[in-house]
């Protein structure tokens, strides 16, 4: 053989060896980033999940106790109204039949009770509220 033959073939193999290289570098590099880039979209999908369910804890907890929280106050408003609503009625309905004093200081007698009856029902409402 002889020297541009040679010479022509080396560069013919090494050409071949570096476009080899060339694409087995370029492989290489693209499933290093690849892997990269999954491992931290796998870490921020994890991280998003933790956050949601933490948020989606929180949230359903704080609407368990407005539920409560309604169903309390929805419970003592109609027990006030019964109360102030009940003396109201009766004592009025005694005026209104015999306009006495007697009957005029009943009455007066029974709005005082019912106002503390009223604040007990408040009083009541707001410890187990502040047990929620």
């Amino acid at each position: 053989m002889d020297l541009v033959a040679i010479i022509g073939t080396s560069t013919f193999v090494t050409a071949f060896i570096n476009v080899i290289v060339i694409f087995w570098f370029k492989e290489r590099l693209k499933q290093s980033i690849k892997h990269e880039y999954d491992q931290e979209l796998a870490k921020l999908k994890s991280e998003l999940e933790f956050g949601l369910d933490r948020q989606k804890k929180l949230y359903e907890g704080k609407l368990t106790i407005y539920k409560k929280y309604y169903t309390l106050m929805d419970s003592y408003t109609a027990k006030s109204r019964k109360a102030v609503f009940d003396g109201f009625q009766q004592g009025m309905m005694d005026i209104l039949n015999d306009p006495s004093e007697e009957n005029t200081a009943d009455y007066i007698r029974s709005m005082l009770r019912v106002q503390g009856d009223v604040s007990e029902i408040f009083l009541t409402f707001k410890n187990e509220i502040n047990g929620l």
